[in-house]
């Protein structure tokens, strides 16, 4: 309504202005048009007058005068004054002959050669004076009063005839202009009424009336809009809906670190607290997380997208491993977010699996050469004495025909368990094969090395075995030589447990 308002002002009063306005001009000229003829025709009269009276009064007939003055016709004539040149009243139409009365606005007339016209508009009297003359020599002055009170009132009848024209030209603009604008409002009302309906994300409109004009184009411009938006809105029902069934996370951020988008998984796996976290900062919704994209956020970072697992803690205590993607799409950055504890566990089972003995958890074979060699070339490197022991348990086939392989796999981990109780931390541990270890020692000759092995020797033949019983063990021990190789040294231990084995088991046989 407000608008409808705006539109039939609008509409009303430029128009209404300008009859207005032309009704003013209107009334204007027509006075002008009575004045111009009330003035002419008072000119004329107060010139007859004149002319007749000049004679009588050149030769002071001037009962004559009066007589002939009140005879006159005179429409709207009031009076007609006839007043010597010294001032003096002469006749008067009115009230007849008159002498010696001095004329109070002689001074007015006093040297006047021709017409004279005054107009005294709240009287309603037009006055005019004209001089008499004859032969040139002035005589007197004939001055005459008008009433316009007839004139005014052909005037005014005129006017209201006038200003009933213009009251109905009034009336039917203002009948034109609540039409028009009553048009106009209710099709904008009907434009506004279709864009609230889109805005609450109904997008099937009804059908638009047929105006014919710019306002159809307008309804069907609204129309292709909603038409898009249903398009765009199904897209992102289905956008939303498909990263909501992913199990990764996803998480939207904007230049600021503020959260666009997020999907259900991120807050499965990270947690979003209880708030909704869109337009939040991701500090306060992931603080977890914040540390690993802070770089990012404050340009320090590439924007190349990267891939890296990440370790964190749950606000209950609970630790995940996470690989946290991060790329960039416009100003946009996206994270996708995988929990990949479970196979973080299975990768290190398998690293496990794959460096150590699945039934004592020591090295095996093949992870202890590769630290064989790693410890060989930095012992070469630096000048450093490295030391390796070998042992091999005393008749262990009689163990296992005598009380059977699960007996053996006991007192093989509780052997294991025995040496490594007296091993360094940087002793390295690790089963050869079969009933045969290594112990690799950095930092330590082969004075050391011997020392160690002969104290593992005593400590396991007092050791009691389970259903065994007691065992011994025969070790061999060498020292790294500058020219040896893994083989090399490998071979030399190996001889010195054979060697140990020859000379009667349960004992310590070093070479150098």
């Amino acid at each position: 309504m407000r608008f409808r308002r705006k539109i039939l002002t609008l509409l009303i009063i430029p128009p209404s202005a300008a009859i207005l306005f032309l009704f003013a001009v209107h009334i204007y000229a027509t006075l002008e048009e009575v004045r111009s003829v009330a003035l002419e025709q008072g000119s004329n009269y107060v010139r007859t007058v004149a002319s007749y009276v000049g004679d009588l009064i050149y030769y002071g007939d001037y009962d004559r005068v009066a007589t002939w003055l009140k005879s006159i016709p005179g429409h709207n004539v009031e009076d007609v004054l006839i007043v010597s040149p010294e001032g003096f009243l002469i006749a008067s139409k009115r009230r007849g002959l008159v002498l010696f009365e001095r004329y109070p606005a002689f001074e007015k007339l006093r040297g006047l050669k021709d017409i004279r016209s005054e107009e005294d508009v709240f009287r309603g009297v037009l006055t005019f004076a004209y001089p008499v003359k004859v032969n040139d020599q002035i005589l007197g002055y004939v001055v005459s009063h008008h009433s316009f009170e007839n004139l005014k009132a052909i005037v005014q009848k005129h006017t209201l005839s006038f200003a009933g024209m213009i009251g109905i030209l009034l009336v039917l603009t203002y009948m034109v202009s609540f039409y028009i604008s009553a048009r106009i409002s209710d099709y904008i009302s009907l434009a506004i009424s279709d864009l609230e309906s889109v805005s609450k994300e109904v997008f099937d409109l009804p059908t638009p009336p047929k105006t014919g004009d710019e306002f159809e184009d307008l309804f069907r411009g609204i129309r292709i809009m909603a038409k898009r938006l249903k398009e765009v809105h199904v897209s992102r029902d289905f956008y939303l809906n498909l990263i909501n069934s992913l199990s990764e996370g996803i998480v939207v951020l904007s230049g600021d670190g503020k959260i666009v988008e997020v999907n259900s998984s991120a807050c499965r796996i990270l947690g979003c607290g209880s708030e909704d976290p869109k337009d939040r900062h991701v500090s306060e919704v992931f603080p977890v997380l914040y540390p690993e994209i802070r770089d990012l956020l404050e340009g320090k970072a590439t924007k190349v997208p990267e891939t890296r697992r990440v370790r964190i803690t749950r606000p209950k205590g609970e630790t995940l491993d996470i690989l946290l993607s991060i790329s960039l799409y416009d100003d946009l950055y996206i994270l996708l977010i995988s929990d990949v504890t479970q196979l973080t566990r299975y990768e290190e089972k398998l690293r496990e699996l794959a460096e150590r003995d699945y039934l004592t958890n020591v090295y095996n074979r093949r992870m202890f050469e590769n630290l064989l060699n790693h410890e060989m070339e930095k012992a070469k490197r630096y000048g450093r004495p490295l030391s390796l022991i070998m042992f091999d348990i005393d008749h262990f086939k009689k163990v296992n025909d005598t009380f059977g392989h699960q007996v053996g796999d006991q007192v093989l981990k509780k052997l294991v368990d025995t040496v490594r109780e007296s091993l360094r931390r940087t002793d390295i541990l690790a089963r050869w094969g079969g009933e045969e270890f290594m112990i690799l020692i950095p930092e330590a000759d082969v004075d050391s090395a011997a020392k160690l092995a002969e104290r593992l020797r005593r400590i396991i033949e007092n050791t009691e075995f389970g259903k065994a019983g007691r065992i011994t063990v025969s070790f061999g021990v060498t020292q790294m030589r500058k020219e040896d190789t893994v083989d090399t040294l490998v071979m030399r231990v190996d001889k010195a447990v054979y060697r140990a084995k020859r000379k009667g088991r349960n004992r310590v046989e070093v070479l150098t």
